[in-house]
């Protein structure tokens, strides 16, 4: 039986385009999952994948900014 973390896991990958590396380094502050989110980036609901040493999963995001 699949439980429901695993169900939303699969719907978040198939839905955002996340890879698993990203999905997988998500901190809860990097989720804005409503609309005019305090960042000031986007107004729609959005995720920030950001690129962090040490995590535990080991779990890297591909892509890297400066």
């Amino acid at each position: 039986m699949h439980s429901a973390r695993d169900r939303m896991t699969v719907e978040w990958l198939s839905d955002s385009a996340l890879r698993i590396g990203e999905f997988c380094g998500l901190h809860l502050a990097n989720l804005h999952l409503r609309e005019n989110a305090a960042c000031g980036e986007c107004r729609t609901p959005h995720a920030h994948v950001c690129h962090r040493e040490g995590l535990v999963t080991d779990a890297r995001a591909k892509t890297k900014w400066p």
